[in-house]
């Protein structure tokens, strides 16, 4: 069921966020209720968010060298998502629908074919020590396996 009022805090947490398509249906979005995704603003978000994916996942590897490989795809990440902490490598391909929804955590990693669907935000690894994911480390490092998909099911549309 649709939440019936904005929440303040998820709405103070993404003004600090990169790339964010702040607006009154995106604030809807993000609190959990309904909202039209076909409004101009939430269409372009997804539009700067598939061409930075798409900048993300196409690095040529073969003209960056290997050991500068994880510093280039830090700063195409830190372009695309919301936050992202220092030490998380993600193996393309990355799929985002928003990219500005995710907040992910130092020291993640994140293996090849992850696809994160959600119109709230998302935070795998965002808080190290209250991490609750089963494939967690010891030391609390955030990893994700390959063909991972976080797909929230409690996004509604209107429209």
């Amino acid at each position: 069921m649709a939440a019936t009022q904005k929440r303040p805090e998820i709405i103070e947490l993404a003004r600090g966020l990169n790339g964010v398509p702040m607006c009154e249906e995106y604030e809807c979005m993000i609190s959990g209720m309904m909202y039209n995704p076909n409004i101009p603003k939430l269409l372009e978000a997804r539009h700067r968010c598939r061409g930075l994916t798409d900048d993300y996942n196409n690095l040529d590897t073969k003209t960056v060298p290997y050991d500068q490989i994880a510093d280039k795809r830090m700063e195409r990440l830190r372009a695309l998502v919301g936050r992202v902490g220092d030490g998380t490598f993600i193996e393309p391909p990355f799929r985002p629908d928003y990219g500005s929804n995710l907040i992910i955590g130092s020291d993640c990693f994140v293996n090849w074919n992850a696809r994160h669907q959600s119109r709230r935000h998302r935070r795998p690894g965002a808080n190290r020590h209250e991490c609750q994911h089963h494939h967690c480390r010891p030391r609390h490092q955030c990893a994700f396996a390959p063909e991972v998909c976080r797909i929230r099911a409690s996004d509604f549309h209107r429209g």
